[in-house]
């Protein structure tokens, strides 16, 4: 697929820093940082922002149809999301958004997974350096253990002035859209720290997750050596079950026997722990690929929010299903037989 620079100077400033792309982004330098924050603090009035209440959370396994699901909820009219270049300049997102409007710098290609998924500076991003802080999580750990569901005042304030900071990076949208795939180890918090959010757990034939999840495995960590990334030489992208470590041991990371493990693992949290929740929905990717505008408005009629009409949203849903790269699976019937008893719930073999 095409990369595409918005001019020369996106081109020349940014072109390797996009071919190098990764979710954990790489760490600036103190005179990068300290410039970035004096702007932020100094020249940016912040959006008043009282709570983090009716939030919208896409819940699923990575290579479910999240990040498809995530842009289209995000790039409704009403709604706002944490952008790459954000989650790239957690501490300063006014400032960094300001600088590439203003010269509006910018470049779209395909994400390093070769996923025929489309990326910017300004595309939706998953909260990766923002939830590690406000939580105290790091990739490293292969288990994240649950909160306790007390709540801390200092860390709900440190989420709500975050976020405003987010929010002020648009105009009048108002409700924000968080997507993590790491979220099953994580609904204590969101019920803890997120009044009244809107759950929507999209769920995928574990055949095919089973598979691209160790394509994943495979992307993330050639992408890491070519990088030469400073935090981290290796990654295992797969939610944190308790499991994982154990499974990692005793049959690899870079097996079917592993990743539809965790598969089924994060749909038994799921369906154990919805209930802390209101209001949830559950819908599969495949719906979503063959009716898409039935499981857009049920997605929308479920959010409380009108049909999405803005030019972004438009493009997005122009979009699903079309892809350009080719998968080659396998291990069908190993992987019926781990996951099953789960995948039976949702009409899966």
């Amino acid at each position: 697929m095409e990369t595409k620079y918005s001019n020369f100077i996106a081109k020349l400033l940014f072109k390797k820093e996009f071919e190098n792309q990764f979710f954990v982004p790489k760490p600036k330098n103190i005179i990068e940082k300290s410039f970035f924050n004096f702007f932020e603090k100094n020249f940016f009035k912040t959006k008043q922002l009282d709570n983090v209440d009716n939030t919208i959370f896409v819940f699923g396994l990575p290579r479910s149809g999240t990040t498809l699901l995530y842009n289209l909820i995000a790039y409704h009219q009403e709604c706002y999301y944490i952008t790459n270049s954000i989650n790239a300049y957690p501490e300063a997102p006014q400032t960094v958004d300001f600088l590439l409007k203003k010269f509006n710098l910018n470049i779209e290609g395909e994400r390093f997974f070769k996923d025929s998924m489309l990326t910017d500076f300004h595309s939706p991003s998953e909260p990766h350096c923002l939830w590690p802080k406000w939580f105290n999580r790091t990739v490293e750990n292969l288990h994240w253990q649950e909160h306790s569901t007390a709540f801390i005042d200092e860390t709900y304030q440190m989420i709500v002035e975050d976020i405003a900071k987010i929010k002020s990076c648009f105009e009048n949208e108002s409700r924000l859209v968080i997507k993590y795939p790491v979220l099953f180890t994580e609904m204590e918090a969101v019920a803890t720290y997120f009044k009244n959010p809107k759950i929507i757990h999209i769920v995928r034939d574990p055949r095919m997750v089973a598979n691209s999840l160790l394509k994943l495995h495979r992307s993330c960590n050639e992408q890491l050596d070519k990088i030469k990334h400073p935090m981290m030489d290796s990654i295992v992208p797969y939610p944190r079950v308790e499991g994982l470590k154990d499974y990692i041991e005793k049959y690899g990371v870079d097996s079917h026997e592993t990743t539809a493990r965790v598969w089924s693992d994060c749909i038994e949290i799921f369906n154990k722990k919805k209930k802390m929740f209101s209001n949830v929905l559950e819908l599969k990717y495949e719906d979503l690929v063959a009716n898409p505008e039935e499981t857009m408005n049920k997605v929308f009629n479920f959010c409380e929010l009108a049909p999405g009409d803005s030019p972004k949203y438009l493009k997005e849903f122009a979009s699903i299903g079309k892809v350009s790269h080719v998968n080659k699976y396998n291990n069908f019937a190993e992987i019926e037989k781990l996951t099953k008893k789960n995948a039976s719930l949702y009409g899966y073999f």
